[in-house]
């Protein structure tokens, strides 16, 4: 007498563990999938400027700087904000060779570079002060209205690619969403009744025909 019967209960085990190792490696991938597309974080090449000037007014940090390279000239609005103590804005990233202008919106201030470059205009209370970034300069310049600078009227421009940037933001950590996790659950449910109904044909024996 063959063992006909014998082999078609291995030939079903071994067909229930395969689905239930593809079914389980189909829900392990949804799930990495979606973590994947949960996580955060990114290169430092991409980071804003740094421009170091945090008491200034108006400066909420690196992402509040403005982007003007490319631009040859850019205007800069003196004496504006709570208290008329503002430069808006108040961090310009710039090019070598780009000319600042600073437009006076009320009275009493001026501007004075403190670090990176040398300019410095009169106290006045309308009118405009122009200076063109020279080639040789880069990196971070500082600047203050003399008057108000412990008031926190500071401001600061990035000239060239060669500038500060803020630290990478650390990824985050992977989730997994809800619909992976169901159908992890499905699939573990799925695997034990496959395993369990093979593990009852295989000790009771049975017939599979067709």
């Amino acid at each position: 007498m063959t063992d006909e019967t014998g082999l078609k209960r291995r030939d079903f085990l071994r067909a229930a563990t395969v689905g239930g190792v593809v079914a389980a490696g189909t829900a392990g991938t949804a799930s990495a999938q979606e973590g994947n597309e949960s996580g955060g974080g990114g290169g430092g090449s991409g980071q804003p400027v740094d421009y170091g000037i945090s008491g200034a007014n108006g400066y909420e940090g690196p992402q509040s700087g403005t982007d003007a390279t490319g631009e040859s000239e850019v205007t800069i609005q003196v004496g504006v904000g709570p208290n008329e103590y503002s430069f808006d804005p108040v961090a310009v990233h710039v090019d070598p060779g780009t000319t600042i202008v600073w437009e006076w919106q009320s009275s009493g201030h001026n501007v004075h570079a403190t670090s990176g470059a040398e300019f410095e205009s009169p106290l006045q209370g309308s009118g405009t002060f122009e200076w063109t970034v020279p080639d040789d300069v880069s990196g971070i310049v500082e600047y203050q209205c003399d008057p108000h600078a412990g008031s926190g009227m500071l401001g600061a421009l990035a000239v060239g690619s060669d500038v500060p940037r803020a630290a990478p933001v650390a990824a985050a950590e992977p989730v997994v969403g809800d619909a992976p996790k169901t159908l992890g659950i499905a699939t573990l449910i799925a695997m034990v009744s496959t395993l369990g109904l093979a593990f009852f044909f295989l000790k009771y024996g049975g017939d599979y025909e067709d």
